[in-house]
């Protein structure tokens, strides 16, 4: 057996040099100072937004090193911004990785406003798990976040909540509101009793006198219990412990709707308010039974999940009215940050009825 050595190698493969895999350099504000013949004060005048600097920047000089920074694709370093002053641009949102549609909406819209004001969003996502939650937070203190946003706080069905670890950072500011008879937190949430309130006010107008309303623990339903009794006893009705049909882990997720529908016929409900995921399939299920939506019963969602309106009957449900809820949000971490001291209060938004053809308000 014969070996032939090829000493006539090709030159595109001889390995790189070393130099050749060295990392691109990060753009430096000295940079952008040589490449727009100014300072570099005035630079960073400029890109750290200091307003208040003794430094005078002329608007034209100011775009015209917005402009080069851009071009060279320059972004900050956030560990030097926060070793010179104490702060960062960051705002860390904690949420549950199994949040509804519409929860994710109002962060979206909560992301867009805070990066209009030059804002990042550090997000921590867990489910049911206090250990992972509090590392996440461990993770954010690093960063010494202008703020926490918690839209994950509270899980009374898990036994725990996260308050203990969310006073290690000096603003917070809740989405939903607090499992705490003396709360300690600013929070923003959908005004719940008021909406079904309405919502019950309404369908006893329309001849309704069987509702149903699933429930959960006090933590998560007390607010649409609350609305839903107020307008019972204001139509002189009592409160029928058994058209509260309590959420059990068979249905949780929309599972067993056979059963469900069952449950409802032996109420004699003429109404039923729950979630969406819970409340969708249960119109094939109540057709078997020869129960007609809407005639026959109403069907009313929570979340206004996107595949409400493609059902038929499309299904009735409640929006957050994420647009304003971000917007008091916003808001709300502002005060905070600019050092307003805001009182442990629930701030509440107007949640929307949005009717469709699983039910008759009009």
């Amino acid at each position: 057996m014969s070996i032939n050595w090829n000493t006539n190698l090709r030159t595109d493969t001889v390995p790189p040099s070393p130099s050749q895999h060295k990392k691109p350099q990060r753009v430096r504000m000295i940079d952008i100072a040589d490449a727009a013949g100014v300072s570099y004060s005035v630079v960073s005048a400029v890109l750290n937004d200091r307003r208040d600097s003794s430094i005078r920047v002329s608007e034209e000089t100011a775009e015209r090193v917005r402009a080069i920074a851009r071009q060279l694709d320059y972004y900050p370093n956030v560990a030097a911004q926060i070793l010179a002053k104490g702060k960062s641009r960051i705002i860390g949102v904690l949420i549950d990785t199994q949040a509804n549609s519409a929860y994710w909406e109002v962060f979206r819209r909560f992301e867009n406003l805070a990066a209009n004001d030059g804002y990042r969003c550090l997000v921590g996502q867990a489910h049911d798990d206090e250990e992972n939650f509090r590392q996440l937070l461990n993770d954010f203190q690093a960063y010494n976040p202008a703020a926490v946003v918690a839209f994950a706080h509270a899980y009374p069905h898990c036994d725990f909540n996260l308050y203990p670890h969310l006073r290690q950072f000096a603003n917070i500011v809740l989405y939903g509101e607090e499992n705490s008879p003396a709360p300690s937190f600013p929070a923003v949430d959908a005004d719940w009793e008021d909406c079904y309130y309405t919502l019950t006010q309404r369908s006893l107008a329309a001849g309704r006198r069987r509702i149903a309303l699933m429930t959960s623990t006090p933590f998560y339903t007390k607010q649409y219990v609350a609305g839903y009794a107020r307008a019972l006893q204001e139509a002189g009705m009592p409160l029928q412990p058994e058209l509260l049909l309590p959420k059990t882990n068979a249905n949780k997720r929309g599972r067993d709707c056979k059963v469900m529908a069952s449950q409802l016929l032996e109420v004699r409900a003429d109404a039923f308010f729950a979630e969406d995921i819970i409340v969708a399939p249960l119109s094939n299920a109540l057709q078997e039974h020869g129960v007609n939506v809407p005639d026959d019963i109403w069907l009313f969602g929570r979340d206004d999940e996107v595949f409400c309106t493609f059902m038929r009957p499309a299904l009735s449900s409640i929006n957050h009215n994420a647009q304003e809820s971000a917007a008091a949000l916003y808001e709300l971490t502002q005060s905070i940050i600019a050092g307003d001291t805001p009182a442990p209060k629930l701030h509440l938004v107007k949640a929307q009825l949005m009717e469709r053809q699983s039910s008759r308000l009009s």
